[in-house]
């Protein structure tokens, strides 16, 4: 595929006017990637779309995480081959739209003496795995392109299958040490390689999907909550809204509103529904561990007994751009308060766990750079947090609001399905036949063409540029990393690196404040950049962030534009999923 056939999104603007343009098909609230999902297929299919989002894109549960999009072998250990299928389905669907920003990431489970499971069962998962997942891995290797870099050289095999997306295999105890040199204590009998996906930036996954619903004609705002219903004749038709940079007020129709808030959902249910909505499930404090080393080219499994109804539970290291991440653990919480907050004390907790695990994770807290941590829907009734399994679509009919949808999910990996099946509701709750979908197979703007071809235009683009800047700017925008050099700021160095030990360059800055929707530092540094989720912001990164934020409410003449939230890092994030 040329590079020349790659769609430019259409900028992010924050147009609160454009919400009171007349009455939408559908209002969504809530811009992580449920959210963003729901608002793409309802766009693509021809329904007049509004989004708000109280925070920024992606700035909740979306963004901490472990960025695994999985392909559904951890459920074959409950024989859940349905969900199994279901999610191998979507990986290969996500790879297939967004090639840019999702990989394979081989993960090796060993099998070592006393443990569960013992080598003869994962043999026979992989058997399993392989029948449950033979189409999508047909797709998969369609598309090829796999970096060599992320298979491991253990054996002649995975070099064989360097260019495809590898199946499930198993190793010798000697090539599990090789692959993981952490194993070596444990001595494993064994072992099984099986290949999930991994993502480069969840952060700029939202931002693509939500360009995709722009570009489709919907009304995207960030930094918008809602702060009560409308009403007609006793019918829900809309929200009024605030915008928390300028304070200014907003109201806006539609003849549905979906709620895809995370935590905050049933806070949100209730107020546009004006009654309280009774809840089916509780929430679990979720949190992944960052640490400064270099990653190890296969992420692999320990085995934690500390807490779990089932006696165990698997701990995952995941590489992740030079890093670890190490998750996720799970804790009880008291009440409903969407807010996350994760001690010290639930810090310690962890570190603990990892160190009584099999094999052992023996961590400082100083080893910790960053901690992701945020609240979790899970079941209600259990001493130990146990997640929901599968999402869940509510019309709060019983309520009297049947205008109004709730949606919970704890699965990045099946957010494109739930907004299929969100979408198809809305129709039919009009007497409408769905249209056919197309969010799997329609690719988002940044993902049309394979990295390799990308990488390439970068460099004849930049043929001077180091190549960490090359990779940086082919892997987070894909075919559309020429829009980041158009948005460039005059008389700025701008191709001036941000942070010495990290590819962001200064032109990413001015991109994100002109045509990403950025209006805060946070939004900048977080979430259009790889400089919070890897622990690397500076004092003069905010500077520059503020300058390219000036700088565009200087071109725009917007009032608040400007506006910085937090000016400094936090070293708790809000939210994650698993």
């Amino acid at each position: 595929m040329q590079l020349h056939r790659a769609v430019a999104m259409l900028p992010i603007s924050r147009d609160l006017a454009g919400l009171e343009s007349g009455a939408f098909d559908v209002l969504v609230i809530g811009g992580g990637i449920v959210g963003a999902c729901i608002a793409r297929d309802a766009a693509m299919r021809g329904l007049r779309v509004a989004l708000v989002e109280r925070e920024d894109f992606g700035a909740g549960a979306t963004a901490n995480s472990l960025k695994i999009v999985h392909g559904g072998f951890r459920y074959l250990q409950r024989l859940d081959l349905a969900r199994a299928r279901a999610s191998a389905r979507e990986q290969a669907a996500w790879f297939a739209i967004a090639r840019h920003l999702v990989e394979p990431l081989p993960v090796l489970v060993a099998a070592r003496p006393g443990e569960f499971p013992p080598l003869p069962l994962l043999a026979g998962a992989a058997a399993l795995y392989g029948l449950v997942s033979a189409g999508t891995r047909s797709r998969l290797n369609a598309y090829g392109n796999t970096p060599a870099e992320t298979t491991p050289l253990t054996g002649p095999a995975s070099r064989r299958r360097a260019s495809a997306w590898p199946g499930a295999r198993l190793l010798s105890s000697d090539e599990c040490t090789a692959a993981v040199p952490e194993l070596d204590a444990a001595r494993p009998a064994g072992g099984l390689l099986f290949h999930d996906a991994i993502l480069h930036s969840p952060e700029r996954l939202v931002l693509e999907v939500i360009g995709s619903a722009v570009d489709a004609g919907a009304v995207v705002l960030n930094h918008v909550e809602v702060e009560s219903p409308r009403r007609r004749a006793g019918r829900l038709i809309g929200a009024q809204l605030r915008d928390r940079m300028s304070g200014a007020s907003a109201s806006v129709e539609a003849r549905r509103i979906v709620v895809a808030a995370g935590a905050w959902t049933p806070r949100v249910a209730a107020l546009l529904a004006g009654r309280p909505v009774p809840s089916t499930h509780a929430y679990a404090l979720a949190m992944n561990l960052v640490v400064p080393v270099p990653g190890q080219r296969v992420a692999f499994a320990v085995t934690s007994h500390s807490r779990s109804s089932n006696g165990v539970r698997r701990l995952f290291a995941v590489p992740w751009r030079g890093r670890t991440l190490i998750g996720t653990a799970q804790f009880a919480v008291p009440g409903t308060a969407p807010e996350p907050v994760a001690t010290e004390a639930h810090i310690d907790a962890f570190l603990a766990e990892l160190a009584a695990a099999s094999p052992p994770v023996r961590l400082r807290r100083d080893d910790v750079v960053l901690v992701h941590a945020g609240l979790l829907p899970c079941d209600s009734g259990s001493d130990e947090p146990r997640l929901l399994t599968r999402h869940r679509i509510r019309t709060h009919t019983d309520e009297g609001v049947p205008e109004l949808i709730s949606v919970m999910s704890v699965k990045l990996t099946t957010a494109r399905l739930l907004a299929e099946q969100v979408v198809d509701r809305l129709f039919r709750a009009d007497g409408r036949t769905p249209p056919r979908c197309r969010t799997a197979s329609t690719p988002l703007a940044g993902g049309v063409c394979d990295p390799s071809t990308v990488r390439n235009a970068v460099r004849a683009t930049l043929p001077n540029v180091d190549d960490d800047i090359v990779d940086h700017l082919a892997r987070t925008y894909g075919a559309r990393f020429r829009e980041v050099l158009r948005h460039r700021s005059q008389g700025l160095p701008w191709m001036q690196r941000v942070v010495p030990d990290a590819p962001v360059i200064r032109a990413q800055l001015d991109y994100a404040a002109s045509a990403e929707g950025a209006v805060t530092v946070d939004d900048i540094l977080h979430r259009r950049t790889e400089l919070g989720p890897c622990g690397l912001i500076t004092q003069d990164s905010i500077a520059m962030a503020q300058e390219a934020l000036a700088a565009t409410a200087a071109r725009s003449l917007r009032p608040g534009a400007a506006r910085s939230g937090h000016a400094v890092p936090t070293a708790t994030a809000t939210g994650t999923f698993r």
